[in-house]
C-alpha cells in the first residue's frame, strides 16, 4: 500500500506541473498559472514528508528538537566575612584574701568572696574566612567591660580585652558550633580608706579558652543574622597593696592585703551581624 500510495502522488504531482490548473489548489497571475504546494503526510506514520515542488525538511519527532537552553542561577560564593557582636557577660568568680601579717584579720569567713553571674556588657569584632560550606574560621577582638563590687569599704573592678581564634562548623538549618584559643588581658584594680599610695591596678596575660553554640540566619545573600551563646574561661590576676593606720582591736597591725581573682568563668550571650564578601 505504501509502495501504491507514493507512485500515484508523484504521478499526481507531474500531472501538476504539466496540465493547466483548476480550483483550490491553483494559483494564477495573469496568464501563469502554477500548483499550490502541498506537504504530504505519510498515512502510516503521519510525520510529514515534503512539498510538491520543493523539497522540504522533515520534521523531527518532539524529542529530538532542539531544546532551550536554560541557564541556572547559581548562588554567589563568598569565602570572607567581617562583623561585629554585642555582648552579656555573666560572669563567675571567686577571689581569695590574704592579709599580712594573717593574724591582723582573724575572721575565718573574710578570706574570699564568690561572684556568681554578675551581669556585665562587652563586644567584639571579627573578621574571617569560609573554607568550605560547612567550615570557617575567624579572629575575634574583644572587651569584658568592668564589673564593679564594694563591700566593707573596699573596692573592686575587674575587666578583660582578649583575642581569639575561633573555628566554626555549621550544620544544615543555620546552628553551629565552634571552638576557640586566645589570650585575654584583665585587670584588676581595687581601693580602700586605708590603702598606701602605690599602684592601685594590675594586668596580666592569661590563655583564654572557648566553646561556641550558635544560630546563623541570612537576612539577604550576603548579611547574616548571628545569635550566639558562649562559654570562655581565663584567670584573673591578683594585686597587693601596702595598708596604714589600720588595726582590729587585739590584732597586730596590717601591713598589706592581697586580692587574688581565680579563674574567671564568662557566660556570654550575643546578637551581631556578619557581612559575607
Amino acid at each position: 500500500m505504501k509502495k501504491t500510495l507514493v507512485s500515484l502522488l508523484a504521478i499526481m504531482a507531474t500531472s501538476g506541473a504539466m496540465a493547466a490548473c483548476y480550483g483550490d489548489g491553483c494559483s494564477c497571475d495573469g496568464d501563469n498559472c502554477r500548483t499550490k504546494k502541498y506537504r504530504v503526510i505519510n498515512i502510516i506514520t503521519g510525520v510529514p514528508g515534503h512539498m510538491y515542488g520543493e523539497p522540504a525538511a522533515a520534521a523531527m519527532p518532539d524529542e529530538a528538537q532542539p531544546q532551550p537552553v536554560v541557564v541556572q542561577s547559581m548562588p554567589e560564593h563568598f569565602d570572607t566575612y567581617v562583623g561585629a557582636r554585642l555582648d552579656l557577660n555573666l560572669l563567675n568568680f571567686k577571689t581569695k584574701y590574704k592579709a599580712t601579717p594573717t593574724a591582723a584579720i582573724d575572721d575565718a569567713s573574710a578570706d574570699h568572696d564568690n561572684y556568681s553571674f554578675e551581669p556585665v556588657f562587652g563586644g567584639n569584632l571579627f573578621v574571617g574566612k569560609i573554607f568550605s560550606p560547612s567550615w570557617r574560621g575567624d579572629i575575634e577582638l574583644g572587651y569584658i567591660t568592668k564589673f564593679t563590687d564594694s563591700g566593707e569599704g573596699i573596692s573592686l573592678n575587674l575587666s578583660a580585652p582578649y583575642v581569639l581564634g575561633n573555628i566554626y562548623h555549621d550544620f544544615v538549618g543555620g546552628v553551629y558550633l565552634g571552638v576557640g584559643i586566645g589570650l585575654a588581658y584583665p585587670e584588676i584594680s581595687t581601693d580602700w580608706a586605708y590603702y598606701a599610695s602605690d599602684d592601685a591596678a594590675k594586668s596580666k596575660l592569661s590563655l583564654m579558652g572557648a566553646a561556641m553554640l550558635g544560630y546563623s540566619h541570612h537576612l539577604s545573600s550576603n548579611v547574616v543574622l548571628d545569635l550566639r551563646y558562649r562559654l570562655a574561661a581565663f584567670n584573673g590576676p591578683d594585686i597587693s597593696r601596702g595598708v596604714e593606720e589600720f588595726q582590729i582591736v587585739g590584732n597586730p597591725e596590717l601591713e598589706s592585703l592581697k586580692i587574688d581573682v581565680k579563674t574567671v568563668w564568662d557566660n556570654s550571650f550575643s546578637i551581631g551581624v556578619r557581612y559575607e564578601f
